[in-house]
């Protein structure tokens, strides 16, 4: 559904070029007061859009395939990736701490021998 299939609203600026969206607006695009609004250059229009909503959107485009490109089609595909990766990093954890546990035991050593 478009905007101007609901509500129009006309709306003037005040000081310093400011513009006060009306309720209705608000409501639509989920914002209130202190909540930031996107201008999007349209053609000869501009579109006021909520930031989140938008990035969101964007977001979602550009990912738009990526799971079966991954070739993850099912749920238990995504539960044995994830599975993996945690997999993955508790080994590079586990690795880490054994470097540093050696390099502190090398350390102490040279101190003793000092």
């Amino acid at each position: 559904m478009l905007l101007t299939d609901t509500l129009t609203e006309n709306v003037s600026t005040i000081h310093d070029n400011k513009v006060v969206i009306p309720e209705g607006i608000q409501k639509i695009l989920g914002v209130s007061d202190g909540y930031r609004v996107m201008f999007i250059p349209d053609g000869e229009e501009v579109r006021v859009v909520n930031p989140a909503v938008h990035a969101m959107r964007k977001l979602q485009e550009a990912m738009k395939g990526a799971a079966e490109r991954a070739g993850l089609y099912t749920e238990d595909d995504v539960v044995a990736l994830v599975k993996e990766v945690r997999a993955e990093l508790a080994e590079e954890r586990a690795s880490k701490n054994n470097e540093s546990v050696h390099r502190h035991e090398y350390s102490d050593f040279l101190r003793h021998m000092a």
